[in-house]
C-alpha cells in the first residue's frame, strides 16, 4: 500500500502531465493547506496545464495558497436587499419589530444571507414588549463580544447572530441542537433516528394531559429548529413531514463549540490525523467517533475507548475502520454502566454479544444495523428500560427473557428475518410497541396482534401459509397503523384481507405476487404513497389506482404489470404529484387522456424497454417540472430530444434528464477492500456484457446480499462467474 508521500507525488506528477481542473472545497486554515500542498502544483509558469479552484472563508488562506492567484470575493447583499430578505423571512405581515434595533442588527449581519435568515427566525418567536427588551439586552451583549474578536476573522459578522440564536433557545431545545454535534460535516440527518435518541436520553417530556406521544413531541421540537432557520430541511415525506435535514457548516461550528464548552458531547473525527488521541481530560458524558477509512483498521480506537469517562450516557461509533471487537465491547460493558444509548455502526462481520452486556441496565437504545448478531443473549432481559432495538436480522431465537422488555416501542430487523417473533409478542403483551420492521410471520397467530393498539409501522415477511392470519379483518384491525410493507418471495398471496385490516394507512408497499388487486373501496382512503413491486398483474391497475382520493406518490416496478397497455383516464389521479415506472418490460403503450394527472410534477421512466414513446397527453400537464429517463432504448431517448418526434410533448418541462446506460461494454468487475460499500448498484443488472465478478475482502453481509435468496441476487444472477 502506498504511503501518503508517494500518493502526493503521484497526484502532483499527474497534474503536471495532464490538463486537470482540481476543486478543493472549504479550506479553513493555512495549516490544512500546508498538509495538502505537496500534492498540488501551484506556480509552474507556462508549463502548468492544470488549474486549482479553492474555496475558503478566509482571505489569508487564499493568499497563503498562492499570492499571485486570482481572488474572487462573492458580493454580499446591500442594505436594501438585506432588509427585503429579512422581511420575507420575518413574515411580511408583522410590523412590531423596533426599527432602530432592526437596522443595527441587519448592519451587523454584514450582508450575509445566512446571518439574516437565522436572525429573522430568531426574532419571529418574539411577541411581547417584555420579550423585546430582553432580546435587546442579549443583542447588545453579543455585539459587545463580537467587537472583541480578532480583526482578521472573516466571518465574525455571522458568528454573533448564530451564537445568539443558540443563547435564546428555550431550555428544552438546547440539547436537541447540541446533539447535532455528533454528526460529521455535511451529513444527512434522519429525523426519525434523532428523535429516538432524544427520547432515549430522556430529554423529551410531553406536556401534562397532552395527547401527543413522546415521538410527536420530539418531532415538533426539531420542527421549531427548522422554523428558527438553525437547520435546513433536506427531504420531505409524501405526507408532508420532514424526513431528513442538514446543518450549515458555520452553524455546525457553533454547535460543536457550544457542545464542548458545556461538556455536553465530544465528537472525534478520526479522519483528522491531528486529532488528540488522549481524551482523558474530557468530562463530556457523550462521545461520538467517526471515521470513513475503508482500508486500514484504526489502531487508535481501542486506546481511546479505554480512556473515556466511565459515566458515559451516550456512545456511538460510525465507520468501517473501527474494530468493535471483544476487548472493546468488554470494556464498554464493564465500565460504561450508565449508558442509555449505544450505537455500533460499522460493518466488520458477525458481532458476538458478551453476557456482560447485561450490565447496561439503563440502556434505552441499542443499535447495530450493519452487523449480524450471532446470538441474542438471555441477559437482554435486564434491559427493562429499552425503548428501541435495531439489529441486522439473524436466525437467532429471541430469548424468553425478552418478555420483560415492557418499555420496548421500536423493533427493527434490518433484513428479512427468520427470527420467530410470535412468542415474544405473546409473552410481553406490550401496548407500547409502535414499530415492527423486518419481522417474519411464520410463527404468528392472530391473537399476537391484539395488544398492539399503538402499532404505527409494520414491515412484515409473509408466505402463503402465514397470510391466512389476516383472513378475518373484522376481528383484526390496526386502527393506528400508518405505514405497511408486505414482502413475499414465494407464491402469490391474497393481500386483500390484510389491506382491509389497515383502514388508516398513509403509506403502502407491496413486494409480492398477488392474486388480485384490491378494489377501490378496499384501500385506505388516507393512502398517500403507494409502491408496487413484483405484483405480476395482467390487467391494467390504473382504472382502480387513479380513483384513490389522496394519492400523491405512485411507484410501479419490477413486473408489477405484465400487460402491454396502460391508460390514465380523463380526470384520474387528481392529486398525484410523483409517478415512477421501473422495470415494466412488457409495457408497450402508455396513454394519458385529457385532464388526467393534473398535478403531476415528477415523472420517472426506467428500464421499460418495450415502451415506444411518451404519451401525447404529457403536453397538457403544465405542472410537470421534471422528467427522468434512464436505461431506456436509444430510439426512445432520441424521440425526446430537440427535433425528435416526442419533443413537442415534453419541451415545456423545465428539467429533462436522460441518463445514458453506464459501463455498456464492461466484462469484468472486481470489488476489494471497499468495506464501507453496502451493496452493489442496481444498474449492474443492466450490464449484459458482464461475465465475471470477483468479490474479495468485503464484509460478510455484502457477500450474503449477492447470494441466491439475498436482496441483491437479482442484480447479479445474469453474471456467469461470481467469485
Amino acid at each position: 500500500m502506498k504511503s501518503d508521500v508517494e500518493l502526493a507525488k503521484e497526484l502532483h506528477d499527474f497534474q503536471i502531465k495532464w490538463k486537470c481542473l482540481v476543486v478543493l472545497d472549504d479550506i479553513w486554515t493555512t495549516t490544512t493547506w500546508d498538509l495538502l500542498k505537496d500534492a498540488f502544483p501551484t506556480t509552474q509558469g507556462d508549463t502548468l496545464h492544470s488549474k486549482i479552484l479553492l474555496t475558503t472563508r478566509k482571505r489569508n488562506v487564499a493568499l497563503h495558497v498562492d499570492q499571485h492567484g486570482f481572488l474572487h470575493k462573492p458580493q454580499f447583499l446591500n442594505d436594501k436587499e438585506s432588509l427585503e430578505l429579512f422581511q420575507k423571512k420575518y413574515f411580511p405581515t408583522r410590523t412590531d419589530l423596533p426599527s432602530n434595533l432592526a437596522k443595527v442588527m441587519l448592519e451587523k449581519c454584514g450582508g450575509l444571507p445566512l446571518a439574516i435568515i437565522v436572525l429573522a427566525g430568531l426574532l419571529s418567536k418574539i411577541h411581547t414588549i417584555y420579550e423585546w427588551e430582553l432580546m435587546k439586552t442579549s443583542v447588545l451583549k453579543c455585539m459587545d463580544q463580537d467587537e472583541q474578536h480578532d480583526d482578521d476573522s472573516e466571518y465574525r459578522s455571522v458568528l454573533w447572530v448564530l451564537g445568539l440564536s443558540y443563547t435564546e433557545l428555550p431550555p428544552q431545545l438546547k440539547p436537541c441542537f447540541l446533539y447535532l454535534a455528533r454528526y460529521p460535516e455535511d451529513a444527512t440527518i434522519r429525523v426519525r433516528e434523532l428523535c429516538l435518541v432524544l427520547m432515549a436520553e430522556g430529554f423529551i417530556s410531553p406536556k401534562r394531559n397532552s395527547a401527543k406521544t413522546t415521538e410527536e413531541v420530539a418531532y415538533d421540537w426539531l420542527c421549531e429548529l427548522v422554523e428558527r432557520s438553525m437547520i435546513q430541511v433536506k427531504e420531505m415525506s409524501s405526507i408532508g413531514r420532514i424526513k431528513s435535514f442538514c446543518i450549515h457548516d458555520l452553524m455546525r461550528h457553533v454547535c460543536i463549540t457550544k457542545a464542548q464548552d458545556e461538556m455536553f458531547l465530544h465528537f472525534i473525527d478520526l479522519r483528522n490525523k491531528e486529532v488528540e488521541e488522549n481524551i482523558e481530560t474530557t468530562k463530556a458524558r457523550r462521545v461520538s467517533i467517526y471515521d470513513d477509512n475503508v482500508v486500514d483498521r484504526n489502531a487508535r480506537f481501542p486506546g481511546m475507548v479505554q480512556n473515556m469517562n466511565d459515566s458515559l450516557r451516550y456512545f456511538s461509533v460510525e465507520g468501517p475502520s473501527m474494530e468493535f471487537g471483544e476487548g472493546v465491547f468488554g470494556h464498554v460493558c464493564n465500565h460504561f454502566l450508565m449508558l442509555r444509548v449505544l450505537i455500533i455502526d460499522d460493518m466488520n462481520g458477525t458481532l458476538e454479544l458478551p453476557e456482560e452486556i447485561g450490565n447496561l441496565i439503563h440502556l434505552r437504545l441499542f443499535s447495530v444495523p450493519l452487523r449480524k448478531i450471532k446470538e441474542i443473549p438471555s441477559c437482554f432481559g435486564n434491559f427493562r428500560c429499552l425503548q428501541t432495538l435495531r439489529v441486522l436480522a439473524s436466525n437467532s431465537i429471541l430469548p424468553e427473557s425478552m418478555w420483560k422488555l415492557e418499555q420496548l416501542r421500536h423493533l427493527y430487523f434490518s433484513l428479512a428475518s427468520n427470527v420467530p417473533i410470535g412468542k415474544f409478542l405473546r409473552s410481553t403483551k406490550s401496548r407500547n410497541i409502535q414499530t415492527l420492521v423486518g419481522i417474519c410471520a411464520k410463527d404468528l397467530v392472530q391473537s399476537d396482534f391484539q395488544y398492539l393498539n399503538n402499532l404505527k409501522k409494520l414491515k412484515i415477511y409473509v408466505d402463503p401459509s402465514s397470510v391466512t392470519l389476516f383472513n378475518t379483518p373484522q376481528t383484526l384491525t390496526f386502527t393506528c397503523l400508518l405505514s405497511l410493507q408486505v414482502n413475499n418471495y414465494f407464491d402469490t398471496i391474497d393481500v386483500v384481507p390484510l389491506i382491509l385490516s389497515c383502514p388508516r394507512i398513509y403509506k403502502l408497499t407491496l413486494n409480492s405476487g398477488i392474486e388480485r388487486l384490491p378494489e377501490i373501496n378496499q384501500f385506505s382512503r388516507n393512502l398517500m404513497k403507494l409502491k408496487l413491486s413484483k405484483l405480476n398483474l395482467k390487467n391494467d391497475p390504473m382504472p382502480t389506482l387513479e380513483k384513490l382520493p389522496e394519492l400523491r406518490v405512485l411507484v410501479i416496478s419490477n413486473h408489477s404489470f405484465v400487460g402491454n397497455e396502460m391508460v390514465c383516464s380523463r380526470g384520474g389521479f387528481h392529486r398525484l404529484e410523483s409517478l415512477e415506472f421501473i422495470g415494466l418490460i412488457d409495457l408497450r403503450e402508455w396513454k394519458v387522456e385529457e385532464n388526467a394527472l393534473p398535478r403531476l410534477g415528477y415523472l420517472r421512466i426506467r428500464e421499460c424497454r418495450g415502451l415506444r414513446s411518451v404519451p401525447d397527453g404529457l403536453r397538457n400537464i403544465v405542472t410537470l417540472k421534471e422528467i427522468k429517463i434512464s436505461y431506456m432504448p436509444k430510439k426512445f431517448k432520441e424521440r425526446m430530444e430537440e427535433g425528435g418526434d416526442d419533443f413537442d410533448k415534453v419541451k415545456h418541462v423545465p428539467s429533462r434528464k436522460v441518463e445514458e446506460s453506464a459501463l455498456p461494454t464492461l466484462g469484468s468487475l472486481c470489488i476489494m477492500w471497499c468495506r464501507g460499500l453496502r451493496r452493489v448498484p442496481d444498474g449492474v443488472r443492466n450490464i449484459v456484457t458482464l461475465n465475471e465478478m470477483v468479490i474479495s475482502n468485503m464484509p460478510k453481509t455484502f457477500k450474503e446480499r449477492m447470494e441466491e435468496g439475498g436482496e441483491d441476487f437479482y442484480k447479479v444472477k445474469h453474471v456467469a462467474s461470481r467469485l
